[in-house]
């Protein structure tokens, strides 16, 4: 998902049986797509093995003021173990754009908020 300056936010997942699901948001500086550019940026959070760490699919950003929510979705596959969640986190603009920018938890172990909860 891009925001307005050009900067994208992208979902970075993986898996593995002993370590169970993470999710990594990265932030990409504006850029003009190249063949075979390798896109690098920073990160802004990883969930991985909490409560919230899901199969997150999905992201969109919309404006607010001071700053932008971070939307991400995840559905349960249908599957047991699996989780459909909707995680809002909130990424403030006040930080220089060439600052890592790091989505603060409520606690040490959430990012920001679950607004729903595993169906």
């Amino acid at each position: 998902a891009f925001l307005p300056d050009g900067r994208m936010i992208v979902i970075n997942r993986r898996f593995r049986i002993d370590a169970g699901r993470a999710t990594t948001l990265t932030i990409v500086p504006a850029f003009t797509p190249a063949e075979g550019q390798v896109l690098t940026g920073d990160t802004i959070t990883e969930i991985a093995n909490q409560p919230l760490a899901a199969n997150y699919e999905g992201i969109a950003i919309a404006p607010r003021a001071g700053g932008h929510t971070i939307w991400m979705v995840s559905d349960d596959n249908f599957s047991k173990p699996g989780r459909t969640m909707l995680l809002r986190l909130e990424l403030d603009d006040a930080l220089p754009a060439d600052a890592p920018m790091i989505a603060q938890p409520e606690s040490p172990i959430a990012p920001v908020t679950r607004t729903a909860a595993a169906r």
